[in-house]
């Protein structure tokens, strides 16, 4: 063989190893290339699921935290009402006509405590309202619609400066009875209001 044979025979060779290289090279990248993008594939896969869960725990705890707001809400709302029931209840108390404010009266003190022969101390403001209620003469010493529900009632009525609003003092030398229409009416939604919930809206 000459040297040119052989040299053209070396340049084929190099030529076609070249080729082989750079084919070898090609599908080594292109490998590369695959693996890469699978792996990126599965990476933004696996953000977006993350994203997807965070996004449904975020979904659900916002519907969680305003169905909470909403029973917090509903709550409150029925505590307002049972609370205006019990306010509605001191509005009817000072708006009694006579007979029905005779008989309240009458049911506050009748007790043991009182003896029937004190005097009954109203505002000025209420005087009028009192008497009418009490003495079908107009008469403060002479309640004869008061003192007829019990035998041993012989009450008297007199005005002074209460304070409270509503309401009246029986008072006798030795001790004062306070009725103030607002704190009864207090201390019944102290001591009642859970059971009148209840009674309306059962144990919610």
């Amino acid at each position: 063989m000459n040297d040119r044979a052989l040299h053209e025979r070396i340049v084929i060779e190099s030529k076609l190893k070249s080729l082989e290289i750079e084919k070898q090279t090609t599908q080594e990248i292109e490998t590369l290339k695959h693996d890469a993008l699978n792996k990126i594939k599965e990476e933004v896969k696996d953000t977006l699921k993350k994203f997807q869960e965070k996004s449904d725990l975020d979904i659900l705890m916002f519907e969680k935290k305003k169905e909470a707001e909403l029973n917090s809400f509903q709550k409150e709302t029925k505590v307002i009402q049972v609370e205006s029931l019990f306010d509605k209840v001191y509005e009817y108390i000072t708006k009694l006509d006579k007979k029905e404010l005779c008989n309240w009266v009458y049911k506050l003190v009748n007790v043991d405590e009182i003896f029937g022969d004190e005097i009954i101390y109203v505002s000025s403001q209420n005087m009028d309202k009192y008497l009418e209620a009490f003495s079908s003469k107009k008469d403060k010493d002479d309640l004869d619609l008061l003192n007829k529900k019990n035998k041993n009632f012989k009450f008297k009525l007199k005005t002074d400066n209460l304070n409270f609003k509503e309401g009246f003092i029986v008072v006798k030398d030795d001790f004062d009875l306070i009725f103030d229409y607002k704190q009864i009416v207090d201390e019944y939604k102290k001591n009642r209001e859970k059971e009148v919930y209840e009674k309306f809206y059962g144990n919610e």
